[in-house]
């Protein structure tokens, strides 16, 4: 009894500190989330989100959503035909020493650019922003 007390109790601690490691780092990142855009075509029905993961060296891993708002189902309908090839151009193209800086440094207004530059490099008509629905390295 005494030995389940005390598994239950150091599990507990540990979930404590991992729940207080989490709120730590997502409060120091500063990401807006998704739910809290406000403008005025991005809902999510005229948005196309593109999963990347790329190697940024043998130790770091980088994953991340972007969101792209469409103006209107015509440009996500070609935003969404082209993304397979932008989200290849964009990982082979990327200078890995230069991403790993940015990601290290958290400079993310680099990351959306050097993005949003592929992206109206093959969309039809201009993209005017993207956003990060998530973004995890490790």
């Amino acid at each position: 009894m005494v030995k389940k007390l005390t598994t239950c109790l150091i599990f507990i601690m540990l979930f404590g500190a991992l729940a207080g490691l989490i709120y730590h780092h997502a409060d120091s990142i500063h990401i807006p989330l998704f739910k809290q855009l406000s403008k005025k075509n991005a809902s999510p029905k005229n948005t196309v989100v593109c999963a990347v993961v790329a190697n940024i060296n043998p130790r770091l891993i980088l994953k991340m959503n972007i969101a792209v708002p469409c103006e209107d189902e015509r440009q996500k309908k070609d935003l969404v035909g082209k993304m397979p090839r932008i989200k290849s151009v964009f990982i082979t193209t990327m200078d890995p020493k230069q991403m790993k800086v940015w990601v290290v440094d958290r400079d993310y207004a680099s990351i959306k650019s050097a993005f949003l530059t592929v992206v109206n490099r093959f969309a039809s008509r201009p993209v005017k922003d993207v956003y990060f629905e998530s973004f995890n390295y490790f």
